[in-house]
């Protein structure tokens, strides 16, 4: 059975839970929200394993710059969470460089490569 999917991210709630920080991530040094005002993620496979956790291949585009991504996941079931439905979450790590996002000096000095992905998307039905 083929598995994909997409997720488009409004880049400005991406949160650092710093926000000072916060606001610097969407500058032109990073993100540039305002002339990248989404992230998009596509899933292109999807693999579980015996215990029900999944290996995901996806590709995201940030600030008009592809590059694959590995995450892996797993499911929460209903009775586990406050708002009932079914939640997925999601983890991985990415190369900043690889989607474009290079910072000016002294920044990128201090700032490393590897930017880790979270994310928790609770499953409604469209009906």
């Amino acid at each position: 059975m083929p598995t994909g999917g997409w997720v488009r991210i409004d880049a400005s709630s991406v949160t650092t839970r710093m926000p000072p920080r916060d606001w610097h991530l969407r500058t032109r040094d990073f993100l540039a929200v305002r002339q990248h005002p989404e992230i998009t993620v596509t899933v292109d496979d999807v693999v579980t394993a015996i215990n029900g956790a999944m290996a995901v291949a996806a590709t995201v585009v940030v600030r008009d710059v592809t590059a694959p991504v590995r995450f892996s996941a797993h499911w929460h079931a209903a009775e586990h969470t406050t708002e009932g439905g079914p939640m997925l979450h999601v983890s991985g790590v990415v190369d900043r460089q690889e989607l474009g996002v290079r910072p000016r000096r002294p920044v990128d000095w201090i700032v490393g490569r590897e930017v880790h992905l979270e994310a928790q998307l609770r499953l409604v039905p469209d009906w």
